[in-house]
Order: structure tokens, then sequence, then C-alpha cells
């Protein structure tokens, strides 16, 4: 797939809202400039891939590029979906000019490492963890060890997650004198 990460956001873009992010690709990509970068982020090559590991493309013409690759689990009972992600590899390549446009000359892309996920299942050791508070202190998961810690992921600008922090409260409130459980 082509490299987006040569996309050209507009000045201020820091300083923007989700919202206003949002409004205003909703409007650059109806633009011409936003045709074409969409159109040539659509560029999918399908690849062959080796016992030894080396893979092949062909037709794949000159410019900056973003190899994806994913490695997911087999669905139970022949179910036709993907499943879980197991590993992913991102890796970024340029493909020179050719003098005669098309070259049958391999083109080494460098060494791409998949990275698998760590798994953590139900009584395993929580891995360690260390994160910044909203006010500004650090915090560590092994600070609470012997305990139950509810940990919530959540993102400052996904209205989903704001809208769950009530309810959060609510626990946390409910269960402030229970030495066993922590919710920081």
């Amino acid at each position: 797939m082509t490299d987006s990460s040569k996309f050209d956001y507009p000045d201020g873009v820091e300083e923007m809202t989700p919202e206003e992010k949002e409004n205003w690709y909703a409007e650059w990509v109806k633009t011409d400039e936003g045709i074409a970068f969409t159109t040539k982020q659509q560029q999918i090559y399908a690849v062959v891939v080796g016992d030894d590991g080396a893979f092949r493309a062909d037709d794949v013409p000159a410019g900056d590029y973003v190899l994806t690759l994913s490695i997911n689990a087999t669905m139970p009972h022949g179910q036709c979906r993907i499943g879980e992600s197991l590993g992913t590899a991102v890796h970024y390549f340029t493909i020179p000019e050719m003098p005669s446009g098309r070259s049958d000359e391999p083109l080494d892309v460098g060494h791409v490492t998949l990275e698998l996920r760590r798994f953590v299942n139900v009584g395993d050791t929580a891995p360690s963890l260390q994160a910044t508070t909203l006010s500004g202190d650090a915090i560590k998961l092994s600070d609470f060890a012997g305990k139950y810690a509810l940990l919530d992921f959540w993102a400052t600008w996904c209205g989903p997650y704001l809208a769950e922090m009530p309810n959060l409260r609510k626990a946390q409130e409910q269960y402030k004198d229970d030495e066993r459980l922590v919710i920081e």
C-alpha cells in the first residue's frame, strides 16, 4: 500500500477538535487532491511468499510504500472471517524509478520483523505497566500488588469513552472502602 505518512495535514491541525478534523477531512476528500490521495491509498498489491520468507510482488510502480503484514488466528468450525491478530509488521520502503519503467531484478526492501502480540490470560501475572495520570502523577501497576485493580484504557478525544466516565466514578464511590479493589 502506498505510504500514508506523506499525507499533508492543514496548518493548525494540532489545535483542531476531533469534530473539526472530521469536518475538514470530509470536505478535503472531495477535492481533486483528496480524491487523488485516497485513490492512491487504495492500491494494494498481492504478494507471493516463499518458504524462505522472501516475497514477490509484480508490476509495482516507483514510489514510497508501506508494507503491512498481519498474521491472524484461524476461526473455529470453519467460520468465514478473520481471526484475532497474532502479530503485525509495518515496513516503509521506496521503489526507485527504473529506466525502462519495469525491471525483473529483485529489490531488497530490507529485513521485515513481525512482532507477535503478547497475550495475557486469566490467571497470568499482569505485565509491568506504568503510566502518568491525568493529574501528572506517575503510577505503576506493581504498586497495587495483591489487590484487584480495575484498568480502563480510554482516550480523551473519544466520546463513548468519555460517556463511560460517570459509571467509573460510581464504581469508585461504591467500592472506595473495599481495600481489596483499586480504582485509580
